[in-house]
């Protein structure tokens, strides 16, 4: 990492006589007419300050565990499989990207063999480059010959159990085989196992009330903000907010009201990751309402997925009653 970010500014060339950008004589190698071949020092500085920058960035993300991408490839480097992330959830489609490079001199049948089991198949993408081969196991390529410098890529499309359980860790096994055309039978050689980790389906709601109050009016226009901060969508949720024993009724197209237990409860739709929807509702408090606060209290009942998160499931606000008719809210 340090010696590409430092060779970057000295505009290194490589050529028969250069190793790593270095001439014998130990001098870098600076491509012709590059700012590098008039201020060389300047470069050079640049070079030190990139490797400075490299250097924390690296131990302010080390320790950050994050899922990632994963690819696995032959020995030979003729069939890498890829797939976009090694942290799985039950029920979730995965797409398995295998690559197929021909680099021999002649006519060649590459091919793949993939252990599924447990994964489920749902497709192949294109349909002819795959072959069912008995229980759990599929074929890719390895029916037709490739040319010298072709490649080609197939998508598999295979689906995570519904019963995985969270904390599994599923194992997708594979094989690469190659048969250069007229020259007896396939050889095989395993991948090295790709691994997943099934993790929880989850959705973090947020939650925040604000209130405003109308000039000489005994009621209070309140709003309510569900903002899903992922890492999943959202599919369904219920806040429900409870108002002081004064409130007498309410005004509202998203909510309803228990005048019993004087909580106003209010539906949440589906929400992708980002999004937010806003919900309000106008509370009518009694003429007794006179030098009193008038606590309002909104908590996140239930959600879909399920929300890790119970810190920012709740917001309260406080107007006071100076009068029924004068209520102020910060």
């Amino acid at each position: 990492m340090f010696l590409l970010l430092a060779g970057e500014p000295f505009g290194w060339v490589v050529d028969a006589r250069s190793r790593g950008g270095l001439l014998a004589s130990g001098r870098p190698v600076y491509r012709v007419g590059s700012p590098c071949e008039e201020s060389p020092l300047r470069c050079s500085v640049q070079a030190w300050f990139r490797c400075v920058a490299a250097v924390v960035g690296w131990l302010c993300c080390a320790g950050v565990a994050s899922a990632a991408p994963r690819s696995v490839a032959s020995s030979t480097g003729e069939l890498t499989l890829t797939v976009a992330d090694d942290q799985v959830r039950s029920g979730q489609t995965l797409a398995l990207t295998l690559t197929f490079v021909h680099h021999r001199p002649v006519a060649t049948r590459l091919g793949a063999v993939l252990n599924l089991s447990p994964f489920i198949l749902e497709r192949c993408e294109p349909a002819l480059d795959c072959t069912d081969l008995g229980p759990d196991r599929l074929g890719v390529q390895g029916h037709r010959s490739f040319d010298t410098g072709e490649t080609r890529v197939t998508v598999v499309h295979v689906r995570v159990p519904s019963t995985a359980s969270v904390g599994s860790t599923p194992r997708l096994e594979s094989r690469f085989s190659f048969q250069e055309v007229g020259m007896g039978a396939p050889v095989f050689s395993e991948l090295p196992p790709m691994d997943f980790m099934v993790i929880r389906e989850e959705a973090d709601l947020s939650v925040s009330l604000v209130a405003g109050a109308a000039l000489l009016g005994a009621n209070v226009r309140y709003t309510l903000t569900v903002t899903n901060n992922g890492p999943l969508d959202s599919t369904s949720g219920t806040v429900m907010t409870t108002l002081p024993f004064l409130a007498v009724a309410i005004a509202s197209t998203d909510c309803t009201f228990d005048e019993v237990s004087r909580a106003v409860s209010c539906p949440v739709g589906a929400l992708g990751v980002g999004e937010s929807t806003r919900m309000t509702f106008r509370a009518y408090y009694g003429l007794l309402t006179v030098g009193v606060l008038l606590p309002a209290i909104a908590a996140r009942m239930e959600s879909l997925p399920p929300d890790p998160n119970d810190a920012n499931d709740g917001a309260t606000v406080n107007c006071g009653a100076v009068t029924s008719l004068v209520i102020l809210c910060p």
